[in-house]
């Protein structure tokens, strides 16, 4: 394999394990939030951007609520 994509790889693989990490279930579907007989379950979106060229590259994450789930004595 080509000595530059190895590298690529060597540094890209860390990287997206790292997103994996940060990235879970909770992430996206937050805590759920009681008050009295209703739960509020917030969701959000995640987006994750990569970018780069020989010499640099970089990358940028953005999380944005988007809707909440509201249960109220065991009905939503």
């Amino acid at each position: 394999m080509d000595t530059k994509l190895t590298n690529l790889k060597d540094n890209l693989e860390p990287l997206f394990e790292q997103f994996k990490e940060m990235i879970r279930v909770e992430t996206v579907v937050g805590e759920a939030v009681q008050l009295g007989d209703t739960t509020i379950v917030p969701f959000v979106d995640v987006s994750l951007g990569l970018g780069g060229c020989q010499k640099a590259g970089g990358g940028g994450a953005k999380v944005e609520p988007t809707a909440v789930l509201v249960i109220e004595r065991g009905t939503y």
